[in-house]
């Protein structure tokens, strides 16, 4: 059986004529092609600026703690009630200590018995 339809055309790349001009900038997905040296001095200024930024943060929240405990110790000073309650805390927790070297058998002040 012979078939009577015509041959199809195939696509075929062409390979161009020579008096195409090559194209001034290469398109491709990553941008131009960079050489070594300009990729490391893009490189080298990005970590830079990444440093940078990451000290100014760093600063800044320095700064922020420092004003906050100076702030804190400010209000702690300024008010009684506060100073008081941190005196009772301390006197509580001295007592505490007591107890619990009386418990197990230092009584006095010194040392206690090791063994």
């Amino acid at each position: 059986m012979t078939d009577n339809t015509p041959a199809r055309k195939v696509w075929r790349r062409s390979a161009g004529t020579p008096g195409d001009p090559e194209p001034a900038v290469r398109i491709s997905c990553g941008g131009p092609d960079l050489t070594r040296e300009e990729y490391y001095r893009q490189m080298v200024a990005r970590r830079e600026a990444y440093a940078k930024e990451q000290a100014q943060r760093r600063a800044e929240a320095d700064a922020a703690a420092a004003a906050e405990a100076k702030a804190a110790a400010r209000a702690d000073d300024e008010d009684p009630d506060r100073a008081a309650e941190r005196y009772r805390n301390d006197r509580y927790s001295v007592k505490l200590l007591r107890q619990d070297t009386n418990t197990w058998g230092g009584g006095g002040n010194d040392a206690g018995a090791l063994g």
